[in-house]
């Protein structure tokens, strides 16, 4: 299988389970409790350079201006490495731009855009983001950074 993945980056599966209880013959009243859950499976080949945990810290942050869709622009992370990267909080620090979303995953050598508010115009070049991303062990790994022009 390692044969048709890329081997110069991580391979991301997603692994789906869902357990929903039978009913009972008899009809009768009971709690039934279904769950879902969902887990992320990388595969990383042994020849990739540096670590996970030292992707991290290089992740490059720029502001892209707005559109019609999303005014504010997007502040947007670029990952260089061939690591995955999850996001789980991005900061600005600064008034009225807080950035609202789920966790976020950076592609090896892709990049994620998150949404700005709509004031964010004047958001300058230099702004430190301030983020904390899942480390292997499920650790959190907090990195701060100057926004790139």
């Amino acid at each position: 299988m390692s044969a048709m993945l890329a081997a110069d980056r991580e391979s991301l599966f997603w692994i789906n389970f869902l357990e929903v209880p039978p009913k009972p013959p008899d009809g009768g009243d009971l709690l039934k409790l279904t769950y879902r859950l969902r887990m992320k499976v990388l595969f990383r080949p042994s020849t990739l350079a540096g670590n996970a945990r030292q992707a991290v810290a290089q992740l490059a942050w720029r502001v892209r201006r707005g559109t019609a869709d999303v005014p504010g622009g997007f502040l947007e992370a670029s990952n260089g490495t061939p690591y995955f990267i999850t996001l789980t909080a991005v900061d600005l620090r600064l008034p009225n731009h807080a950035l609202a979303q789920d966790s976020v995953t950076v592609a090896p050598f892709g990049h994620a855009r998150m949404p700005l508010p709509a004031q964010a115009s004047d958001l300058a070049d230099g702004t430190m983001v301030h983020y904390t991303a899942v480390g292997d062990n499920g650790e959190a790994i907090s990195g701060t950074s100057r926004i790139q022009p």
